[in-house]
């Protein structure tokens, strides 16, 4: 399922959403729309949520949403700082501003995009 357009395909965004469907890493994205931060910084700030987060916890967090390209890092000596990837949010989003597209291909019908999820 290639998308000609450069945006993200139906599984792209599947896994973009689960990635989001845990609180601290939306809490996280939320966090980094209004700048980069440290990590020190976003433990300091997840605080007001959880806390209890432990730094171990964070970076797992943090490591997966670098992994689905959600957020970007730099080490400055020992410190990483996160940012996250306006670019990747801005196809998420317009994913679902696409208008469906006709049916060209009589084989390709829409449940067969959906088969083998379990839903």
């Amino acid at each position: 399922m290639v998308d000609l357009n450069n945006g993200m395909n139906f599984f792209e965004v599947v896994n973009l959403c689960k990635v989001l469907g845990d609180l601290t890493r939306f809490c996280i994205a939320d966090l980094l729309k209004s700048r980069d931060m440290y990590t020190y910084e976003i433990q300091q700030e997840l605080d007001i949520y959880d806390e209890d987060i432990k730094l171990k916890t964070l970076s797992r967090h943090l490591r997966i949403m670098e992994q689905e390209g959600l957020v970007h890092s730099t080490t400055n000596w020992t410190h990483k700082k996160y940012s996250l990837n306006r670019e990747k949010i801005k196809q998420f989003a317009e994913y679902f501003k696409k208008e469906p597209q006709s049916e060209q291909n009589p084989q390709e019908t829409r449940p067969s995009k959906y088969s083998g999820l379990a839903i």
